[in-house]
């Protein structure tokens, strides 16, 4: 959610500045490395609309060979082992701070191929030193692996009380977020527990993520997180659009009918256009309506009502990705903003949908609005 972090960060951000990776190798709640080295670190974190998905890739130095061994209980080993990863930004001497990352599931580590194990005459395996290149990712993997086993179909309940079904007996904690929707009797709970949490995702509307402390978190899937990052065109910023357009989708009009108990009442219905702009109502583009039913609408205007607001929806939908390149800050989570001031004192802002960051450089993917890029 942007870890929340002083100005003096921002600061060291624009001056030279050194960005370090730590880690700590944990099983079962137990260490079993701390503070590990990493030589380097790629960061990959984005957002499908339903859930925000993380992985690292890491290269550490294991020059007594003791971070992978034949033991399967072995700090980098994949079975069960977390990384608990902290970035720390310094200025020279006279400043650092130390960040918190998140909580990674071991998926895969090996030495990156110059060294091998060779078995010595007493039975036991030697290595004179390796380079290790694990890949990690968060525990929403371990949710998208675990299948029901011995199903019963549970009763009514809300979102929350879903929650703790889906990670019971998982090494994941939820966060402190309400949910008191109540979940249908007849939802698909699919075969995975992850197939469970999409649904319920679906109902809440709202985006799942494990945090930077391993909780699991529901946050908005259209306010974000709340957290806004500022950026200005300059030497070290650099912000790109690939133009792509499609009509796929599109709409320039919204209609509600009204619905009830016994059927649908199609006398009574509102509807809301397109008046101007190339997507005009009835001109070039045509006449592509979204067309909904509510229980809610018992008048024409009501109707209406409910087609302008479905229709700001759908307009507020309408998004270009744009790319901003710049140093690399690891407080900055998917869902939050990234706002670029611009010459004529306006500004270009929308949610972070994508962070690449490698080592010490980052590409963001961000939607903004699309007249902001296609515009006459």
């Amino acid at each position: 959610m942007g870890y929340p972090v002083s100005s003096l960060w921002n600061d060291a951000l624009s001056s030279p500045h050194q960005l370090l990776w730590l880690a700590t190798s944990v099983r079962g709640g137990k260490v079993l490395a701390s503070d590990i080295q990493v030589d380097s670190l790629t960061l990959s974190a984005s957002w499908d609309g339903q859930q925000i998905t993380r992985e690292v890739k890491a290269t550490i130095s294991d020059p007594d060979s003791s971070l992978f061994t034949p033991d399967p209980l072995s700090p980098l080993a994949p079975w069960g082992q977390q990384l608990i990863v902290r970035a720390m930004l310094t200025v020279g001497d006279a400043w650092r701070q130390i960040i918190p990352i998140g909580v990674f599931r071991i998926e895969d580590s090996g030495p990156d191929g110059s060294a091998a194990m060779v078995l010595q005459s007493n039975g036991q395996w030697w290595t004179g030193g390796q380079t290790l290149q694990p890949t990690a990712r968060d525990m929403l993997q371990q949710l998208a692996d675990e299948k029901w086993t011995n199903w019963v179909q549970p009763h009514a309940q809300t979102v929350r009380d879903a929650w703790v079904r889906i990670v019971k007996g998982v090494d994941i904690r939820l966060g402190r977020w309400s949910a008191t929707t109540p979940v249908p009797s007849d939802m698909e709970w699919g075969s995975t527990k992850l197939d469970a949490a999409l649904q319920l995702v679906a109902i809440d509307g709202r985006t799942i993520w494990c945090d930077r402390s391993g909780l699991l978190q529901l946050i908005s899937s259209t306010a974000g997180t709340g957290t806004t990052w500022t950026y200005r065109v300059g030497t070290d910023v650099a912000v790109s659009w690939t133009p792509e357009a499609s009509r796929t989708g599109l709409v320039n009009g919204a209609a509600v009918k009204a619905e009830t108990d016994t059927g649908n009442r199609f006398e009574i219905w509102g509807a809301a256009y397109d008046s101007s702009g190339p997507l005009a109502w009835g001109g070039p583009f045509g006449r592509i309506p979204d067309i909904s039913t509510s229980k809610m609408v018992h008048s024409t205007q009501f109707a209406n009502t409910a087609a302008a607001k479905k229709l700001d929806a759908l307009r507020g939908s309408r998004m270009a990705n744009i790319t901003i390149e710049a140093p690399a800050n690891p407080a900055i989570d998917v869902l939050d903003t990234a706002s670029i001031t611009l010459p004529d004192g306006d500004a270009m802002s929308g949610l972070i949908t994508k962070v690449d960051i490698d080592n010490g450089s980052m590409k963001l993917t961000v939607q903004v609005p699309w007249q902001k890029v296609w515009h006459g």
